[in-house]
């Protein structure tokens, strides 16, 4: 059995200001956020991890090399492209509020099914739910009886995992993105049928 280890990133300066940010949008993250992949760290250290997957987005790669140090994983963490944020293409890095009445807003947080970015230079969730589902055989293949931890972003983990679980693209948002420096499980037995038995667990923070 292989056990995906899905940590999101902790919460950074864009997320403190409710700007956008995806997958060419970048800021630090915050003091708290610090301790925070370092509890996370500690709440993982008894894990036998074969592997560390990252996105490449820094926010992503300062949580794991947090998360690692105090974990005492010694892994080099490998960088997936694929496991980027959602791209918004020009909306990146923009105050929510600037766009918050426009109808492609309105389409990307409620409906995202008839969410169409072209103008934007954005993805569609077709193209994105398609993107972060690519390395799951892959690293399956790789380690078909091992731990892996993959440090990503709320949508990417909660599109991923909810979608597997059967939820459609309208209804992952309604019922709740995985919090910052939360962690949540996927296994799969043969690569095939995969479960979800640990869902935005934070527990480890308080």
């Amino acid at each position: 059995m292989t056990k995906f280890y899905f940590l999101r990133h902790g919460r950074t300066v864009y997320n403190e200001e409710l700007r956008i940010q995806g997958a060419r949008a970048d800021s630090p993250l915050l003091e708290q956020s610090v301790r925070d992949a370092r509890l996370a760290g500690k709440y993982l250290q008894d894990v036998p991890f074969e592997a560390v997957y990252v996105s490449p987005l820094e926010r992503t790669q300062r949580t794991a090399r947090l998360a690692c140090a105090a974990a005492g994983i010694t892994l080099q963490p490998q960088l997936v492209d694929d496991w980027r944020e959602f791209d918004f293409g020009k909306w990146d890095g923009v105050l929510e509020d600037e766009v918050a009445d426009r109808p492609e807003f309105d389409a990307l947080v409620n409906h995202p099914s008839r969410f169409d970015g072209t103008a934007l230079g954005a993805e569609s969730y077709a193209q994105f739910i398609e993107r972060i589902k690519r390395p799951l055989r892959p690293v399956y293949q790789q380690h078909p009886n091992g731990n892996v931890l993959v440090v990503a972003h709320a949508m990417v983990i909660s599109y991923l995992l909810q979608t597997i679980r059967g939820l459609s693209v309208d209804e992952v948002r309604p019922a709740g993105l995985v919090a910052n420096t939360s962690i949540s499980v996927l296994e799969t037995q043969g690569g095939r049928l995969y479960t979800v038995p640990v869902w935005n667990n934070t527990e480890f923070l308080k």
